[in-house]
């Protein structure tokens, strides 16, 4: 099939009228402090988060409850406590938990996840905290934003400042977004490299793990969420009904396959998705 990419030279085309933005973002912890070669301290991704502050974004954040006395506090932040059985009421990827980790110790994973060896392939909590994204922004509109209020919503990484900017303050924007230059009516994605034929294939996604999509960053109307949301759950389930456990990659590419009208594609080119900076309000 042929895919319409946006390429870096187009990005700053104006696509729609101004719309506000708010973000979404979410914090749980997975333990990922205690894991062998991928370590992230609780106080890492807490310094990361905070230097969305400053920009004064409006912005919904899910928050681990044991940790909210550590996020200052902001007239524009509104946080939403969240524990184990939250996600387990709220979230499709913790309601179905015990399917992944039931996978991961099944020696027909084992034997195809051990080519790669990734966090992904390790623990199942990972790939479900990134299932969980969609849930997060769904609820978020349902219960906060409201479904025919014109935001843009942009579901941003609570570790984007540090996974994706290093935490360097001279890499930082100057500037806020500029809604105008996403379009209305798609989920907008952000593309490390385009799709390839191999991408389709769920067994090479899961060995090879190449990088296509990327999920730190991505905005739409409220509407065009529940459209996603039904499109991820169902991809998620054949994942599974495969006998495949991943994070959000190919959950996100066979979504597209599914429904190519929902997405926008902007392609960075082999580089991690600089959104914040790449799309920036002009001086």
């Amino acid at each position: 099939m042929s895919i319409k990419y946006i390429q870096k030279s187009d990005f700053n085309i104006f696509r729609q009228s101004y719309k506000p933005l708010i973000f979404v973002s979410a914090f749980f912890d997975i333990g990922r402090g205690q894991w062998p070669n991928s370590a992230r301290s609780v106080d890492r991704y807490i310094s990361s988060f905070c230097n969305y502050l400053p920009f004064n974004y409006n912005m919904i954040l899910f928050m681990d409850d044991k940790y909210i006395d550590k996020i200052p506090l902001s007239p524009n932040l509104k946080i939403i406590p969240i524990n184990l059985r939250w996600l387990e009421t709220n979230v499709y990827a913790w309601k179905v938990l015990e399917k992944a980790k039931e996978i991961h110790d099944s020696e027909f994973y084992k034997n195809l996840a051990s080519q790669h060896g990734s966090i992904e392939n390790i623990y199942p909590e990972y790939n479900a905290i990134n299932h969980a994204k969609i849930d997060f922004v769904t609820y978020a509109i349902t219960h906060y934003i409201g479904l025919e209020s014109n935001y843009n919503v942009c579901w941003s990484d609570f570790g984007y400042f540090d996974s994706i900017l290093h935490n360097n303050i001279k890499e930082f924007p100057s500037r806020i977004l500029d809604s105008r230059y996403f379009s209305s009516n798609k989920i907008n994605f952000f593309l490390y490299d385009i799709i390839r034929p191999n991408d389709y294939d769920i067994i090479y996604t899961l060995t090879k793990a190449p990088v296509t999509f990327t999920g730190s960053f991505w905005c739409g109307d409220c509407s065009i969420m529940f459209k996603y949301q039904k499109l991820y759950h169902e991809c998620l389930d054949e994942l599974y009904q495969r006998q495949i456990s991943d994070d959000d990659q190919h959950v996100m590419l066979r979504c597209f396959i599914k429904d190519q009208s929902i997405f926008e594609l902007f392609l960075e080119n082999k580089k991690w998705p600089q959104v914040l900076l790449d799309f920036q309000k002009e001086i």
